[in-house]
């Protein structure tokens, strides 16, 4: 929206705000910490995996045309 580009929305629902469904995702995260020593001095391992599943995803074609979005 901070570019000169115009909005082309196309939909088949007229009811819906902008004819758009909400945009959900499902976010899944693991964590795992294992404490040891090294040189005699505590150390950490941390690994975090992050997932994030949309079921309503909406994006933008930007190369289909350089003046719409």
């Amino acid at each position: 929206m901070a570019t000169s580009r115009d909005w082309i929305i196309t939909t088949g629902d007229l009811n819906m705000p902008y004819g758009l469904m909400p945009e959900t995702g499902w976010n899944y995260r693991l964590n795992f910490t294992q404490k040891l020593k090294l040189n005699f001095k505590d150390a950490y391992i941390t690994v975090d995996v992050y997932r994030t599943d949309f079921t309503q995803q909406v994006f933008v074609d930007a190369d289909y045309n350089t003046q719409e979005a």
